[in-house]
């Protein structure tokens, strides 16, 4: 749903809804944090003074963090986990219809076709383990615009996108995380020093 231009001649308002698509690949470097590089596109629906519309593409680097493995110690076969996300990203617009939605223009008098824009992003993942290598999640995304976002530059100086989105993420050999017990390493430690007393013990009594 975009926050943009979005008055009609009488006054009246009304954010349109749209389908979007969306896909992404990424790594977690720890079971707290991770990346992930996610493409987002689709159409878009405002009204300045009319229904305008326009194509887009988004990429965004979005950096993520395990809420529930942070606090509540690591479990990778928990079922629940809220992951919290910034990103980054760049956008591509064009295809405004009517061609007069596009309200910037060249130096040379002509009306700008298309639009660039670097929004900064932030959202909230809800994730639900199916199994070891297959999540279900639901995330909402705040994406924030310049202005020309939609070739349209008035009012408010920032353009803002809000989308809810829906998938499966698949683990490629699969999600479990290998923790670290110093406790383990102890008593191998502990093992080892009393082999090597064993042996001074049989060296000393051959002597």
């Amino acid at each position: 749903s975009p926050f943009m231009e979005n008055k009609l001649p009488d006054g009246s308002q009304k954010h349109h809804i749209t389908a979007l698509y969306n896909v992404g690949v990424g790594k977690w470097f720890s079971p707290y944090i991770g990346w992930r590089l996610s493409f987002l596109g689709g159409t878009l629906h405002w009204d300045n003074q009319q229904l305008n519309s326009n194509r887009f593409v988004n990429a965004n680097l979005d950096f993520m963090w395990d809420m529930f493995n942070s606090f509540g110690g690591v479990n990778s076969r928990r079922v629940f986990s809220i992951v919290p996300f910034v990103g980054l990203g760049g956008a591509y617009t064009w295809h405004y219809r009517p061609a007069e939605a596009s309200e910037i223009h060249r130096d040379n008098g002509e009306l700008k076709k298309t639009s660039w824009t670097l929004p900064v992003s932030a959202g909230i993942q809800l994730r639900f383990r199916l199994s070891k290598y297959v999540d279900f999640f639901a995330e909402g995304r705040a994406q924030f615009f310049g202005d020309n976002f939609n070739n349209v530059a008035v009012g408010e100086p920032i353009d803002m996108n809000i989308s809810a989105i829906g998938g499966f993420t698949f683990h490629i050999g699969g999600s479990d995380f290998k923790t670290y017990n110093p406790c383990d390493y102890t008593s191998y430690i502990s093992n080892l020093n009393n082999q090597v007393n064993d042996l001074r013990g049989a060296l000393a009594t051959s002597t």
